[in-house]
């Protein structure tokens, strides 16, 4: 069986007005900042809204997806004039949905009725192409029934129900709606198709979606977003409080960026490194010059998760100018690790 793929949705970055305005903010930027964290793959939606997501935006995101080794996906509405816009784009994956726009509260299955023949016309051109073709529903047996006559790689089940009744404590009709989608989710599998599911999901979701092994997929988008415009803020303020504690302090050049490092250190993304990276700083950063003292800056700009598997990694560092200050933070981490318990 294939290994369950992520995909993120970026549609949502789209309506932030620093990606337009903020070089180091496109699109592609974001895509390839979630690919970097493991993401398998892209998904962007193909409107008419083009002041939002633009052509060149789908280009840059489709190169970066290349370039990575990764899925470049669309989700479109199954009109004409669109599927000849995605082809133009060449994606892997193309998941035809229910007409809506960018950034709409809801998104809603696919109505197969009076569009079959259209739809399967359009899986036919994307499948022509080497996409896989995917379409988006309820999880409801007529759905998946129709879905199989439309001759579509897979579906992807909506899942905004399920999420609506675990966000309103609803025990009783998660149990339902969960239940039902699993049975959804097995019968479309023994018959063929690959099963993904959407919309709406959170951590909580997801992780509920987990327990059906049918589900191949998982797209995400919105939460994941909003989570790094969070999560992500802590460490840009933290650097920004560091420079502002220390404007016109009077501190030279050296001690004002020690200052800083030691505050950033501070804050980090989770516990764990809050704790080793701060206890680190404090011992080594006072006496820190360059280039030690740049390569320690360097690390601090490192992702979080990314450093903490670097840091417990039993393997030999990547060479690099900051190989040595990486042993360091290594060796601190095994004699301190405790703390971290």
């Amino acid at each position: 069986m294939q290994p369950r793929k992520l995909n993120l949705s970026i549609a949502s970055a789209a309506m932030l007005p620093m990606v337009r305005k903020e070089p180091s903010m496109s699109l592609a930027a974001i895509a390839e900042a979630g690919l970097r964290g493991g993401a398998d793959g892209i998904l962007l939606h193909l409107t008419d809204e083009r002041w939002l997501v633009r052509e060149d935006d789908f280009e840059q995101v489709r190169r970066v997806c290349s370039e990575m080794d990764r899925s470049f996906q669309l989700r479109l509405w199954s009109a004409g004039p669109l599927i000849t816009t995605a082809l133009k784009f060449r994606p892997d994956v193309v998941c035809l949905t229910a007409e809506s726009k960018i950034g709409s509260p809801q998104s809603y299955g696919l109505s197969f009725r009076g569009n079959l023949g259209q739809i399967k016309s359009a899986c036919q051109r994307l499948k022509d192409i080497g996409a896989r073709c995917y379409v988006s529903i309820d999880a409801g047996l007529e759905a998946v029934e129709n879905a199989l006559k439309s001759d579509v790689d897979g579906i992807e089940f909506d899942t905004s129900d399920l999420c609506d009744a675990i966000r309103g404590g609803n025990l009783k009709l998660v149990d339902e709606r969960f239940t039902h989608l699993s049975s959804m989710a097995r019968y479309a599998s023994r018959h063929g198709l690959g099963v993904q599911a959407g919309h709406g999901l959170d951590f909580e979701a997801q992780r509920l979606l987990a327990r059906v092994p049918q589900i191949r997929g998982i797209n995400m988008g919105r939460y994941l977003i909003g989570g790094a415009l969070m999560h992500g803020l802590t460490a840009m303020v933290a650097e920004a409080k560091g420079i502002m504690l220390h404007a016109g302090s009077g501190l030279d050049g050296l001690d004002a960026r020690r200052q800083a490092c030691l505050y950033r250190a501070n804050y980090r993304g989770f516990r764990e490194m809050d704790i080793i990276m701060s206890s680190f700083a404090q011992a080594v950063v006072p006496a820190l010059v360059d280039p030690d003292l740049f390569m320690f800056e360097h690390i601090l700009e490192m992702p979080d998760h990314d450093l903490y598997e670097r840091i417990r990694s039993t393997n030999e560092p990547e060479q690099g100018l900051h190989i040595e200050l990486l042993t360091n933070l290594r060796d601190h981490y095994k004699q301190s690790r405790w703390l971290c318990q």
